[in-house]
């Protein structure tokens, strides 16, 4: 079960905070807009569809399980959905993108998610999972930034 995005500033929020997408996102945090519904938005439906093989195929990169879907306790106005935690406490985040797209290109575009889910659970690194279309599949492990965290609070 998700987490109710509407109360603290979860890690796709930091994406919106940080690219200065934080008026509406303060609006609807205030309850005075409503969240994009994104259920006929087809790349998140992608995403949301192949979440699950994008975790097998970590697990079996990693030779560890996965724990799926965990929600981190908030603090104070940190909120975290993770799609993942492996046995040893390593954070997972999936992502499902064009084929033509690169992973530098991801990871950049997805960098203040990442940085605030280390920040939220205090851990140094995250595996970031990448399906490119239907053609191929990378890993790749981002680490904490605290001088980037910093502009996040």
């Amino acid at each position: 079960m998700k987490q109710d995005r509407t109360k603290g500033i979860g890690g796709s929020d930091a994406n919106k905070i940080y690219n200065g997408d934080w008026l509406e996102l303060n609006r609807i945090k205030r309850g005075l807009a409503e969240p994009e519904d994104l259920t006929w938005t087809l790349p998140v439906q992608i995403g949301i569809a192949t979440e699950h093989i994008n975790i097998q195929w970590l697990e079996r990169e990693l030779d560890t399980n996965i724990t799926r879907n965990v929600i981190v306790k908030p603090e104070g106005f940190m909120a975290s959905n993770l799609d993942g935690v492996t046995k040893e406490i390593q954070l997972v985040e999936c992502k499902h993108t064009s084929e033509r797209n690169r992973m530098e290109i991801i990871a950049q575009n997805y960098y203040p998610q990442l940085q605030h889910y280390m920040m939220h659970t205090d851990t140094d690194m995250i595996h970031l999972a990448v399906i490119f279309g239907n053609a191929r599949w990378e890993s790749t492990i981002i680490t904490s930034d605290p001088t980037y965290q910093m502009q996040l609070k």
